[in-house]
C-alpha cells in the first residue's frame, strides 16, 4: 500500500481549536512502527496542481483564502485561519489524497 504524508500537513492553531491537527503526524508515525516496510510504503505528499482545485473552488475563492481576505460567514465556514500557509497545507493534504 502507497500512503502519503508531508510534515508541512501541520499547520499551527490555538491550542482551543476542535481540529485534531496532530492527527496528521501521529497517524504517519502509527503506520511507521506497525507497518512492515514491505507492505506500506510512505512517500512525500506533493501540492495538488493549480487546476485540479480550481474545478472545485473558484479562483475568486482561492484568492480570498490567499490574501487572508474571507468576509465573516465564510471564515465561519471554514473554520480556520485564512491565509497562503493554509492554502499551501491545504493543496499538500489535497494532492496526497488524489
Amino acid at each position: 500500500m502507497r500512503c502519503f504524508y508531508h510534515r508541512d500537513y501541520f499547520f499551527p492553531l490555538p491550542e482551543s481549536h476542535p481540529f485534531p491537527m496532530d492527527k496528521f503526524w501521529r497517524a504517519e508515525a502509527m503506520i511507521r512502527e506497525a507497518a512492515p516496510s514491505d507492505s506500506v510504503s510512505i512517500h512525500p505528499a506533493e501540492h495538488a496542481p493549480l487546476d485540479a482545485v480550481l474545478r472545485v473552488h473558484s479562483a475568486a475563492y482561492l484568492e480570498k483564502i490567499h490574501a487572508g481576505a474571507l468576509d465573516s460567514t465564510e471564515a465561519l465556514k471554514l473554520g480556520l485561519p485564512a491565509g497562503e500557509a493554509l492554502l499551501l497545507r491545504s493543496r499538500l493534504e489535497t494532492g496526497g489524497t488524489l
